[in-house]
């Protein structure tokens, strides 16, 4: 039977819940960054980042990002906005649920886990991993 380091263990889980708090805070200002367009030009912000940046207005990708930003609408930004909120507010409890304690992170992330994982699995007819 394989010596499991705990100490170890729990530091990777910590490094995986800092890793999901930080996703969490970046699509929440993202959130807000799309909350920050509403009711504002975007089709000039987008022109002006284009001027800015020295890329070709007639290019395929800046012709992508114009186009976009024409048909952007003030419904499609609360849209995002909502789902950041929400996917951010999902990552914030994973992130605290991680990084909580050994046993904790053991008790509710690595059977969640096993139970996607079909090679651990019992119900597939495959043997448990020793």
């Amino acid at each position: 039977m394989a010596q499991v380091n705990f100490d170890t263990d729990r530091r990777a889980m910590q490094a995986v819940a800092l890793m999901e708090a930080l996703k969490g805070i970046i699509v929440f200002s993202a959130g807000f960054g799309l909350l920050a367009l509403v009711h504002g030009d975007v089709a000039h912000i987008a022109d002006s980042l284009v001027t800015r940046l020295h890329i070709d207005p007639s290019g395929y990708y800046a012709g992508i990002l114009l186009h976009g930003a024409n048909q952007l609408t003030d419904a499609r930004l609360w849209l995002g906005a909502a789902l950041a909120a929400l996917y951010s507010a999902r990552a914030s409890p994973k992130a605290t649920d991680c990084g909580s304690s050994a046993t904790g992170a053991y008790g509710s992330v690595l059977p969640a886990a096993a139970s996607t994982c079909p090679s651990r699995s019992t119900s597939c007819g495959a043997s448990r991993v020793r």
